[in-house]
């Protein structure tokens, strides 16, 4: 079975981390694409950070300052 990664398109997710969540669910449930790639370098850590969920509290309350690792790509 083939993974489908969906490229989301420029303003899909710059505005915010909220906005880029809530496009980034609408493109998974239109497609069925089992992931979304973005852009960014590290400057969308915290966009990417807000669909981690290991950076949720057991509230349910978004925890910003975990930490996370960045991805520079790579073979």
């Amino acid at each position: 079975m083939a993974l489908i990664v969906v490229d989301m398109p420029f303003g899909y997710y710059e505005e915010s981390p909220k906005i880029a969540f809530r496009n980034a669910a609408w493109v998974i449930k239109e497609t069925g694409c089992g992931a979304v790639k973005l852009e960014g370098g590290a400057c969308m850590a915290d966009t990417i950070g807000f669909f981690d969920p290991t950076r949720y509290s057991s509230d349910g309350s978004y925890r910003p300052d975990t930490a996370i690792e960045p991805y520079y790509g790579g073979i």
